[in-house]
């Protein structure tokens, strides 16, 4: 399935969580909060390869029922062949929830994710209580093994919620509006299995950070 991206002349009319924040009045969380993801991986290994950590013009995203169905994705092209040991978001939590999200790391599908894991052992999971919901906190996703991605190729770190959709309870993806990782963008799911760019103005991009290796 083909998708193009939103230009500057577009904005987004499907239904979405998006609130753009000034930076002097958002606050995130100082340090990062380890996800319940499989293996002894832990937050080991070094910072690596692309990442997009907003610092202005910060959008949150929300898994919920305002998004008309609970899946985003941000897409990543390595420089360099790397051996990823976690990834990490920035993430919030709303209202209550007994049940968390799960990241994957998947392989391409003409500009979307394909629903199909790069490897067995790219898949982690975080509970509720490992967010914050008074800020925005960078939340680890472990890997029970490094996961091989190959330089030049696209790869999509998607994130799915395992709670019924709510309005009111659910997570928050934050990101930044002025797409600051130019080789990749955001999409969210608007009908199962069914990708659609995220743009406000120039773009945007959700965040993550790699370690590897």
């Amino acid at each position: 399935m083909k998708i193009n991206r939103i230009t500057h002349s577009v904005l987004i009319s499907f239904s979405l969580i998006a609130v753009t924040m000034a930076l002097s009045s958002c606050k995130i969380g100082s340090g990062p909060k380890p996800g319940s993801g499989g293996g002894s991986n832990g937050a080991s290994g070094k910072a690596c390869g692309p990442k997009a950590l907003p610092s202005s013009a910060l959008v949150e995203m929300g898994l919920s029922t305002a998004n008309n169905a609970g899946q985003l994705a941000q897409s990543i092209v390595p420089a360099s062949e790397l051996n990823v040991l976690t990834v990490s978001l920035l993430l919030k939590k709303y209202g209550s929830l007994t049940q968390g999200a799960i990241l994957t790391l998947e392989t391409d599908d003409a500009g979307s994710p394909s629903g199909t894991v790069v490897a067995s052992a790219a898949t982690s999971e975080v509970s509720p209580a490992t967010l914050s919901s008074g800020s925005a906190s960078l939340v680890i996703f472990k890997f029970s093994s490094s996961i091989t991605l190959s330089s030049g190729t696209r790869y999509w770190i998607r994130l799915r919620n395992l709670y019924a959709t709510s309005g009111q309870n659910y997570f928050g993806w934050t990101g930044d509006a002025n797409e600051i990782y130019t080789d990749g963008f955001a999409v969210q799911e608007v009908a199962p299995s069914v990708f659609r760019p995220i743009g406000i103005g120039t773009g945007l991009d959700l965040s993550f950070s790699l370690t590897c290796q």
